[in-house]
């Protein structure tokens, strides 16, 4: 008996051998038909068992050929066929059963070819995609954020907060502190006048105390000169009364004594005058002195206030000199740490520029895998890979090893900022 393996297989997968094995079952059946010539129980009845008896056996049949022979589906054709062309078989046989090996180790191969290569036909392009994505959201944040930060750094010059102050700013810087400068210097010698009108304020007011004082004086005088005349009006009635006594011999000194009666009285008068007027300027003076003394207490109020207020305002323009200086300063520290954000947000060149690599390098294996050309040497494409490197870490990554740390001394990466 000579058949291929390749005929065998064909045979078992068409359901050959289970209909083989339903050849007795069909026998019996038909065998049993005469008996239906004549209906009766009997004859339904023996029908009714050769049905039941066919379907135990064919559901009984399978799960014995599994219990008397563990072995799997594959092992139990290769079994079997191993035991069929052990017979004698020709070298036709043997050359179609080789070839059917082949062909279907082939198509297996050709399968999963087939199935990787799409694979990664679809998954690559993906992966680019993605990249490439990220890649460019990244450069275009960074990008906004550097062009604010240098907006904010050019503020910050225009409003001279910089280390580096131009020649235009400084003198604009140099221009606010002297005219600070300036408003101190007028203004302290304002607050010297008011101190020195506050003293002239107080002279004149002891010029004025000194005027009451000599029209006291006067007024003393002037009741001297009251009293002296009427001591004098009584000596001349004295020298009058004498006279006449004396007869002819005292009329001569009569006439003395009548003149000096007559002075003594105008004297009076006139000491009455200077006592009326002394008095009238006396009211005046002191009015004056009150009203000067009122108004030297307001002016002093006014003046002191004013001054106090120069000073304050003094102080204000000093602070506000010191703020100024304060917040130049500040401006400049937070200038400087703009200026350094920017430059740490340079990181950005970095990742593009190895996202880039990684960009070309997928790109080239899609390429590879779409022309169907033949993979290179693994070495020799990572030797072509490290040749698109331009920083110490894509060296260190491609090497596997850990990058130095921040304190250890590397050399400077060949990255071309933006």
């Amino acid at each position: 008996m000579s058949l291929s393996r390749k005929t065998l297989d064909g045979f078992y997968q068409k359901g050959g051998v289970r209909l083989a094995l339903m050849l007795p079952v069909l026998l019996v059946f038909f065998a049993a038909l005469p008996l239906f010539s004549k209906a009766g129980p009997l004859q339904f009845l023996s029908f009714i068992c050769v049905v039941v008896v066919a379907v135990i056996w064919k559901k009984w049949e399978p799960l014995k050929t599994v219990e008397e022979d563990p072995r799997t589906v594959t092992e139990i054709k290769e079994s079997d066929i191993q035991h069929i062309i052990a017979e004698p078989v020709d070298d036709d046989d043997i050359e179609d059963a080789e070839s059917y090996s082949t062909d279907k180790a082939q198509r297996s191969f050709d399968s999963e070819l087939d199935n990787r290569t799409e694979f990664f036909k679809t998954v690559l392009p993906v992966w680019q995609n993605h990249v490439v994505s990220v890649k460019e959201k990244t450069e275009t944040a960074v990008i906004q954020l550097i062009e604010s930060f240098s907006s904010l750094v050019g503020q910050f010059d225009a409003a001279g907060f910089s280390s580096k102050i131009g020649e235009s700013s400084s003198e604009q810087h140099q221009s606010t502190m002297h005219l600070l400068d300036l408003c101190r210097d007028d203004l302290q010698p304002l607050i010297e006048q008011l101190e020195k009108m506050l003293n002239s304020k107080s002279e004149m007011l002891e010029a004025i105390g000194g005027l009451a004082a000599s029209t006291a004086d006067l007024k003393d005088m002037a009741h001297s000169v009251g009293v002296i005349a009427a001591q004098t009006n009584l000596l001349a009635i004295n020298a009058s009364i004498e006279a006449a006594r004396a007869g002819i011999h005292g009329r001569g000194f009569a006439v003395v004594a009548g003149e000096v009666r007559r002075l003594s009285q105008i004297s009076a008068e006139t000491g009455n005058t200077i006592s009326v007027r002394v008095n009238e300027i006396s009211v005046v003076v002191k009015e004056t002195l009150r009203a000067a003394q009122k108004a030297n207490a307001d002016d002093r109020a006014v003046l002191l206030k004013s001054g106090n207020v120069v000073k304050d305002v003094l102080g204000h323009v000093q602070d506000l000199g010191q703020a100024a200086e304060t917040m130049r300063q500040q401006g400049e520290v937070i200038r400087n740490d703009v200026e350094n954000l920017i430059v740490t947000l340079q990181y950005q060149d970095r990742v593009s520029q190895m996202l880039a690599v990684l960009d070309r390098d997928i790109g080239k294996l899609i390429t590879t895998y779409e022309d169907n050309l033949a993979f290179p040497d693994k070495d020799q494409w990572m030797k072509e890979l490290e040749t698109y490197y331009t920083m110490d870490d894509q060296h260190f990554n491609h090497a596997q090893t850990r990058p130095p740390s921040k304190d250890s001394g590397q050399g400077e990466s060949e990255i071309t900022f933006f």
